[in-house]
Parts: C-alpha cells; sequence; structure tokens
C-alpha cells in the first residue's frame, strides 16, 4: 500500500470521526445507517431492472416468435408434401389408362377426387374452424364411409403397384412367389437372383388390379383381390348408414387422406407368418367418431427404409384442426395399432335421424 492511499484513508477516517461527533452519534452508528441505505437501493433496483436488464426478455421473446414462425412454415411444407404424396396414386392410375386407352370413367373420377384434394388443400392450410365448418355442413349425399374406403384402398394399392415402389412390398412379392423363390431366399436375393420373377409378378399384379375397374359398391371384389395377394383383410363397421356425405366435397377428401395413409402403412409393414388379418374398423360414439386400423408386422419390417413417416404428421395435423386425436400403439411389439378420432357432431346430426 502506498504512503498516498495511507494517508488518504486517514484523512478520510478522520473526518467522518468529524462528521459523527457533530451529530452526536458514533462512527458505528453512521456506518450501521450507511449499510441500511445501501441494502435499499440494491433491493430496488433488483425489484426494477433497468433497460439493460431487460434485453434478455426481448431476446426470449423474439426467441418464441421466430420458434412459432419456424413451425408454422414448417407444417405448410408438410401439408404440401402430404398432398403431393396423395396425388400420386390418382396420378399413376391416370397415366396407366392414359397409355392403354381403357377406362376414361375411372380417368375422371380421379381428376375430380384430385380436384377434391387441392380444395381441401387451401383449407387445412388456412382455417381449422372453416374445416370444422364445412364437413359438419356436408351431412348428406350418396357417399358413405364404404365407397370411400375403397376408394382409398384402390388409391393405396395402385400407389404401392408401381415399379418405383416395388421394394416397399417386397414381403408380398416373397410370399406369393414361394412356390417360384427358395423359402430361405433373403431380400438381397429377390433382387439379384430372382429379379426376373419380382419383376413379372410386379407387371401381372399392376395389369390385373387396373384391369379390375373397381366401383364404389365393389368392395368384396376388392377385399378378394387384396386376400389372394396380400393378406386377409376383415371391414368391421363401414355399414354404419347415420354418415353420408356429398361426392368430391371436403369429407370425403380428409377421409381419403386419413384412410389411404393408415391402408397404405398397413401394406407396407404387414407381416405374419400364421396370415393374421389386417382389420380396419369404423366407431361411432356419443362423443367421438374412430377409424382403427390393426395389422401384424415385425421388427424387421419396421426397421425397413419404406418411407419418411412425414404422414404420420400430417395425421396429426389434420386431428388438430378438427380438435380429435391421432395414435400410434405397439401391442407385445406384435400388432401395429392406428387410432384417428374426431367429434361425432361433426358427421353426425344430433338427435339421430337415419336416413
Amino acid at each position: 500500500m502506498s504512503y498516498l492511499t495511507i494517508n488518504f484513508e486517514a484523512d478520510l477516517l478522520r473526518q467522518a470521526k468529524n462528521y459523527a461527533a457533530s451529530q452526536g452519534v458514533s462512527l458505528n452508528q453512521i456506518v450501521r445507517d450507511y449499510l441500511v441505505e445501501i441494502t435499499k437501493v440494491t433491493e430496488k433496483t433488483a425489484l426494477s431492472p433497468s433497460s439493460t436488464d431487460k434485453l434478455p426478455v426481448l431476446q426470449q421473446a423474439n426467441e418464441r416468435r421466430l420458434e412459432q414462425e419456424r413451425k408454422a412454415k414448417q407444417e405448410l411444407e408438410d401439408i404440401m408434401a402430404m398432398f403431393a404424396h396423395k396425388f400420386r396414386g390418382p396420378l399413376q392410375s391416370i397415366q396407366y389408362n392414359a397409355e392403354h386407352e381403357n377406362q376414361k370413367k375411372h380417368t375422371i373420377e380421379y381428376v375430380r377426387t384430385m380436384t377434391g384434394l387441392l380444395n381441401i388443400f387451401s383449407t387445412v392450410s388456412t382455417s381449422a374452424n372453416e374445416l370444422r365448418n364445412k364437413i359438419s355442413q356436408e351431412r348428406q349425399g350418396d357417399r358413405t364411409l364404404t365407397t370411400v374406403l375403397v376408394k382409398s384402398l384402390s388409391m393405396a394399392i395402385t400407389q404401392l403397384l408401381t415399379v418405383n415402389n416395388m421394394d416397399r412390398i417386397v414381403q408380398h412379392y416373397l410370399g406369393y412367389a414361394q412356390a417360384q423363390v427358395p423359402s430361405t431366399a433373403t431380400r438381397e436375393q429377390l433382387m439379384d437372383e430372382y429379379l426376373d420373377i419380382w419383376e413379372n409378378l410386379q407387371t401381372q399384379w399392376e395389369n390385373s388390379f387396373m384391369q379390375l375397374g373397381v366401383k364404389p359398391d365393389d368392395l368384396s371384389l376388392l377385399i378378394a383381390w387384396i386376400q389372394e395377394r396380400f393378406f386377409p383383410i376383415q371391414i368391421v363397421g363401414f355399414d354404419d348408414n347415420l354418415i353420408h356425405f356429398k361426392p368430391y366435397g371436403v369429407t370425403e377428401s380428409v377421409f381419403i387422406i386419413i384412410m389411404t395413409e393408415m391402408l397404405l402403412n398397413a401394406i407396407k409393414y404387414y407381416s405374419s407368418a400364421r396370415a393374421e388379418p389386417v382389420i380396419v374398423r369404423w366407431e361411432s360414439q356419443k362423443e367421438v367418431c374412430k377409424l382403427v386400423c390393426e395389422n401384424p408386422t415385425t421388427q424387421i419390417e419396421r426397421d425397413s427404409p419404406k418411407g419418411s413417416h412425414k404422414g404420420h404428421t400430417f395425421l396429426n395435423t389434420i386431428a388438430r384442426k378438427l380438435q380429435g386425436h391421432f395414435a400410434q400403439t405397439l401391442e407385445q411389439d406384435h400388432y401395429y395399432i392406428a387410432e384417428f378420432s374426431l367429434p361425432s357432431h361433426l358427421l353426425i346430426k344430433f338427435p339421430l335421424q337415419k336416413q
């Protein structure tokens, strides 16, 4: 410590003692009073932050705004990706019919379906209230749960039967070709050593299905085709005659999106040594209506790279906008269950009136 500093502190102490004497109090009392004032100022500063202290709060608000913008952008991108995905089935059917110069009636049907999907795209990406209102206003028409199921199944199969999607349903080709391919054949061997069998089956199945020309009331014909090549399938509860809606409208388009995605996954990831059935079930309850799809599967199929899983993200978006719920569960590591629920009042007019 320097001589100057010692002199300064000694002088400061002397002035403090003189001030205390002039006030008639001790120096210790002066110090205590000073400490109390310092404490008050410190507490007041802590309770009333300066403009500099407010900076982190503004940064947090800005970060929240940016995160909301990011989520909105991501949701829009997911919606666009899903509709591009849903157009593949109808486009492939239109292309096939154009190349083979047949099924003009079915081509027109798919064009109208795509128009309905385009209309629903703008509604889903903007107003949830408008989406729900339009569905609740479409409770009459000649479309039923069964007709939209037939169309959704047809679109899913059409999409998966193309050359580009052969590897996504390879387990079905393998199962069907057991008489021509050793039971021990792996996927790699099928692609290399037995590729000609695989390719011939793909062509046969695609031609067979396109020539089938499934009509809205041809559910039994469609089930028979599926059971011969893919798996047994059970349809439960779709004869609910309380639910009707107009063709190519919002309700039908929403159901096509939901059903097609769930059925695509059921076909892609199906696996059962005992040929257990896929179960597609509709449940109408007082508060909610449910679409449930159950299919047996294995870890090998679930781990296979067969999709981006963006479809599930989009189903969650649709469910949220309808004030419903989308859930996925795996029971005993064997049975995959997808369930989509939405409020019953959107589809059924209360009190119940059968048409």
